[in-house]
C-alpha cells in the first residue's frame, strides 16, 4: 500500500465533479488528461466509478422518497438496489 495517497471523501467527490464537468464542457482536453494519467484499475474504480455509482443510487433513493405519494421506503430501497446492481 505504500505509494498510495489517502484522500478525504470530500476531496474525492470534488475531484469527481470537476472531472464530470470537464468531460461535458471540454471533452477533448479532459480525455487527453485522462490518457496521460498513470492509474491502475483499482484506483479508477475507487476514485471515479464507485463514487459515481453511489451518487446515482442515492439520487434514485431520493427520487422515490420525494416524488411518490406516501413514504414508500421499501419501494425506494428496491429501486436504489436495482440501480446499484445495474451499474
Amino acid at each position: 500500500m505504500s505509494g498510495q495517497e489517502n484522500i478525504s471523501t470530500l476531496t474525492l467527490y470534488k475531484n469527481l465533479l470537476i472531472r464530470l464537468r470537464n468531460l461535458i464542457l471540454c471533452p477533448a482536453s479532459e480525455w487527453e488528461k485522462i490518457e496521460s494519467e498513470d492509474k491502475k484499475l483499482n484506483n479508477i474504480l475507487s476514485e471515479f466509478s464507485l463514487p459515481l455509482i453511489a451518487v446515482a443510487t442515492l439520487a434514485t433513493f431520493l427520487d422515490y422518497i420525494i416524488n411518490y405519494q406516501g413514504f414508500a421506503v421499501e419501494l425506494a430501497l428496491k429501486q436504489s438496489l436495482a440501480t446499484f446492481t445495474s451499474l
